[in-house]
């Protein structure tokens, strides 16, 4: 499919959505406005560079049936909405995804390798899909509560709750759920966590290192 290339020096401002059947390739400026980036291709290969700050997305699909793409920049921020409803979203090797509002999974999400952290900051309440992330922070500036999905939520690497300073309750106990943290558990001061309760799993392969916020076990 044909692709989308910022050229360095250069400002794409495009008013409403925009459909791009190959990779997003920004050296230049994004601005995002309030518009929908589509990414619809249908075979794999494809890249998404968002050129850190200078690309933020407003929304983000991925909509591409056999499609897959590998997010290459240091830094990506979606102001709104991320959604994989189809196709395969890949986080690479040391990229920190920023989500100020929702993320849904229809498809597959791959959080990555490394040091890649997908971090929620949104002040409204969130639902967190289940899917596999690599690093999951939870960092509002403010005091929502975020609900794990039903179904099986996997951090590879370390779940951290809480920015230390705000009120924020990360619920894990909806109807069924496993949630598998392979790396540590961080919870930090005034956030509070919701354990899954009776009959569902909850595992932490690594360690436990800041217990500082309250821990509610159901």
């Amino acid at each position: 499919g044909q692709s989308l290339y910022v050229v360095s020096g250069n400002t794409y401002a495009p008013g409403g959505t925009d459909t791009v059947a190959g990779s997003w390739i920004n050296a230049g400026t994004f601005t995002h406005g309030s518009s929908t980036v589509t990414l619809n291709g249908t075979t794999t290969g494809y890249i998404i560079n968002p050129n850190g700050s200078n690309g933020p997305f407003y929304n983000l699909t991925i909509n591409g049936s056999g499609g897959g793409w590998t997010l290459t920049s240091t830094a990506m921020t979606v102001a709104n909405a991320l959604a994989v409803t189809t196709g395969t979203l890949n986080g690479g090797a040391s990229l920190n995804t920023t989500l100020q509002g929702s993320m849904t999974v229809g498809g597959t999400f791959n959080g990555g390798s490394g040091t890649s952290t997908v971090t929620f900051t949104s002040t409204s309440a969130q639902t967190i899909p289940a899917t596999t992330f690599n690093n999951l922070t939870f960092s509002p500036a403010g005091t929502p509560t975020y609900s794990f999905s039903t179904g099986t939520t996997t951090v590879n690497g370390t779940l951290t709750i809480g920015d230390g300073t705000n009120a924020m309750i990360a619920n894990a106990n909806p109807a069924s759920i496993t949630l598998d943290v392979n790396g540590d558990f961080v919870l930090n001061t005034n956030a509070t966590f919701q354990a899954p309760g009776s009959g569902k799993t909850f595992t932490i392969g690594g360690g436990f290192p800041t217990n500082n916020g309250t821990f509610t076990s159901n």
